[in-house]
C-alpha cells in the first residue's frame, strides 16, 4: 500500500562533537520513494547525521523538517520511522518475539501474527523462543532488521545493517528495501558494503568533513 508522499529537509544542519564540527552547515533534501545512500570514510558522522534526522541527536545550530514539520519544535520524531544505527540493543532476558512484542506495543498498529511473519522473513522464526542473549551476532542483526522494518514506516534510517549477515541476509535485507521503495518509503542508508549500496541507491552522496556532495 502506497503512503502520502514523505520528505525530509535540512537548512545549515551543523553538529560540534568535542569542538570539532562533525556535520557542517549542511543543506539536503530527500523525498519518499528513493533510496539515498551516503557513503564517507569510518568517523565521518554518518551515523551522527542520521541520529539528527530521526531526533535522537540535537543538533548544535540549523533545522531539519520533516513534511515542514520542524524537528526538536513542532515535533521530538519522525511520526513514522524505522531505525537500525549501530548495533542493535534489546532485552537479553527476553526472546526475539517478546523483545518484537514490546516495541509494537508502543504504536500498538501491527498483531503478533504479522511480528511472526515477520521473524520467518528474516529466517528467525524457528528461534521464536530462544532468549535474545543466547542469540548469535547475525540473528542479533536480523532482528534489528526485524524491528525497523515490522511496521513499515514512512521513513527508514539503516546504518551499517549488512554487518554481520551472510550472503543471503543481504539479498533478504536488499528485498526488504526494494519492497519499502515501491511503497513510497523514504530510505536512507549508509554503509560500509559499497556493492550494496550503488545496487539499490538512487542516489549516492559523500559525507567529507561534515559535508555532503552528490556521488557519481
Amino acid at each position: 500500500m502506497k503512503i502520502k508522499h514523505t520528505e525530509i529537509e535540512t537548512e545549515q544542519l551543523t553538529k560540534v562533537l568535542h569542538n570539532q564540527k562533525v556535520i557542517d552547515q549542511t543543506d539536503a533534501y530527500f523525498e519518499g520513494g528513493r533510496v539515498y545512500g551516503i557513503q564517507g570514510d569510518s568517523g565521518s558522522g554518518k551515523s551522527v547525521f542520521l541520529s539528527m534526522l530521526c531526533g535522537l541527536v540535537r543538533p548544535t545550530s540549523g533545522s531539519i523538517q520533516i513534511n515542514q514539520k520542524l524537528l526538536g519544535t513542532d515535533i521530538m520524531q519522525p511520526d513514522s520511522v524505522g531505525i537500525m544505527i549501530g548495533r542493535p540493543v534489546f532485552l537479553k532476558e527476553y526472546t526475539g518475539f517478546q523483545n518484537l512484542q514490546l516495541l509494537a506495543a508502543v504504536r500498538r498498529e501491527i498483531s503478533n501474527t504479522h511480528i511472526r511473519k515477520m521473524m520467518d522473513f528474516v529466517k528467525l522464526g524457528s528461534n521464536e523462543r530462544r532468549r535474545y542473549g543466547a542469540y548469535t551476532p547475525q540473528m542479533a542483526q536480523r532482528l534489528g532488521i526485524a524491528a525497523a522494518f515490522m511496521e513499515q514506516p514512512d521513513i527508514l534510517l539503516l546504518d551499517g545493517a549488512t554487518s554481520e549477515l551472510d550472503p543471503g541476509g543481504v539479498d533478504m535485507l536488499m528485498d526488504l528495501i526494494r519492497r519499502a521503495r515501491e511503497r513510497d518509503a523514504l530510505i536512507i542508508i549508509s554503509d560500509r558494503n559499497e556493492g550494496f549500496l550503488r545496487e539499490l541507491s538512487d542516489e549516492i552522496y559523500y559525507l567529507s568533513e561534515g559535508r555532503l556532495s552528490a556521488g557519481a
